[in-house]
């Protein structure tokens, strides 16, 4: 139900924060999140199709200034950076093309 959810969800309403979180498979969108998609122009399939594909790279959690942790995950199209204990997606961004280069190549063994 909630995938249905998101995918009505207007960006208007997502970038005004008025939305609650979503659970999208076992990942969980916070509102930050989601004001930071439409911010930066990231397609809802985008979101949907990171969500549920095998990541690139996943960068092991480490501790943030505030003292939780968190660990990235590195998609073809988005980098997501989640919180490990409830799989909340704290903020996402675009994957730079040198960046999928890279672990594209790591996963394929011609890394240099």
């Amino acid at each position: 139900m909630s995938l249905f959810r998101f995918m009505l969800t207007s960006k208007g309403r997502m970038k005004s924060g008025k939305v609650p979180r979503i659970k999208l498979g076992r990942f969980t969108l916070s509102k930050h999140a989601m004001q930071r998609m439409v911010e930066r122009k990231i397609r809802k399939g985008e979101v949907v199709q990171h969500c549920y594909t095998k990541p690139l790279a996943t960068i092991p959690p480490r501790r943030e200034k505030d003292g939780s942790f968190s660990y990235r995950r590195i998609g073809k199209k988005i980098t997501t950076s989640m919180i490990p204990s409830n799989n909340l997606v704290k903020t996402m961004t675009r994957t730079h093309s040198r960046t999928r280069r890279k672990y594209e190549r790591l996963m394929k063994g011609k890394a240099k």
